[in-house]
């Protein structure tokens, strides 16, 4: 693990979302929780994952990723390369290969299903 983000607060929000912010504040957030995770041979990933106040807010969140290519992974999973977004509940995820990740895709349906497993407890 190289880096580990929790932020809960709006001015957290903001200062971490920077100009995105106006795309993810309208789905009342409550966390967002950032990241990194480094392996052998320098791979690298980055995990981001936003819960909202209600399923609504993840599900819109996750509407600018619905025409990727569908997977089966939280309530609704899409995937291209080097990327996994899905959504479960009131949470909305992102799982994006950063460099060197072998058969990227793969391994980050592995992470996703495992992300996916922990939010369904």
């Amino acid at each position: 693990m190289t880096n580990y983000e929790l932020y809960i607060s709006k001015i957290e929000f903001e200062r971490t979302l920077n100009e995105n912010y106006h795309l993810y504040s309208g789905y009342g957030l409550t966390m967002i929780m950032h990241q990194e995770i480094e392996g052998p041979n320098f791979m690298k990933m980055r995990i981001e994952i936003y819960k909202t106040k209600d399923r609504p807010g993840a599900q819109g969140l996750y509407k600018r990723y619905q025409s990727f290519t569908q997977i089966p992974i939280g309530k609704d999973g899409s995937e291209s390369p080097g990327f996994i977004a899905f959504r479960r509940d009131n949470y909305f995820v992102k799982i994006i290969a950063v460099r060197n990740l072998q058969d990227k895709n793969n391994y980050l349906k592995n992470v996703a299903q495992i992300i996916n497993f922990k939010i369904s407890r």
